[in-house]
């Protein structure tokens, strides 16, 4: 039995299988080619979409979400959940000033609301995203930053990133997504968020 993902024809047929249709024409021209990359984009989208949905849940927990903290500057918020990721062995020792090092470079942070540190090397015995909501925005390099996820990923899973950066540009884009993702108050509320 075949399980194709996309149907590509030149007669038109109906048909109430889960499978997207692209019908071209006998001689395929340019509009056949825009249809059918727009048909793959959005196949590579949803196959993306159910990658991060799948690998949010195994890297996010409550042990290391934050909600509403109460935050001086953005060197408390990295000092906070580093040290939480290493006093529950998530990571290794060096973790905390890598992190502080690649701030150095260049921050974060994003006209979004968002920061996004993470330490220059592969310092992760566990890969987690720990998660802070700021009970009120710190100034974070030229950004005024509510929203905080440190990532925390082992060389092994860097594949990973690639995934929640895909996801990441998208949710930039949606001011109404962005505001649910900063009211989430626990693990499980955040990722219902993002994940629908």
């Amino acid at each position: 039995r075949y399980n194709p993902d996309l149907i590509i024809s030149n007669a038109y047929f109906n048909h109430d299988l889960d499978i997207p249709v692209v019908f071209i024409s006998m001689f395929v021209n340019d509009d056949d080619e825009y249809k059918l990359f727009k048909a793959i984009n959005e196949m590579d989208r949803k196959r993306r979409k159910q990658d991060f949905s799948l690998m949010i849940k195994e890297l996010v927990d409550d042990e290391f979400f934050f909600y509403n903290y109460d935050a001086k500057n953005y060197e408390e918020v990295i000092e906070v959940m580093c040290d939480n990721l290493y006093k529950k062995s998530r990571v290794e020792k060096g973790f905390k000033q890598s992190a502080f090092e690649r701030e150095k470079m260049a921050y974060t942070s994003f006209h979004y609301g968002y920061a996004i540190p993470h330490s220059l090397e592969y310092l992760t015995i566990k890969s987690t995203i720990s998660i802070m909501t700021l009970k009120k925005p710190i100034q974070w390099g030229n950004y005024q930053v509510q929203f905080v996820m440190l990532l925390a990923i082992k060389e092994d899973d860097k594949d990973i990133l690639r995934v929640f950066f895909d996801w990441f540009s998208c949710i930039c884009d949606d001011t109404l997504l962005l505001s649910k993702v900063i009211q989430a108050k626990t693990s499980k509320e955040l990722i219902e968020v993002i994940v629908l």
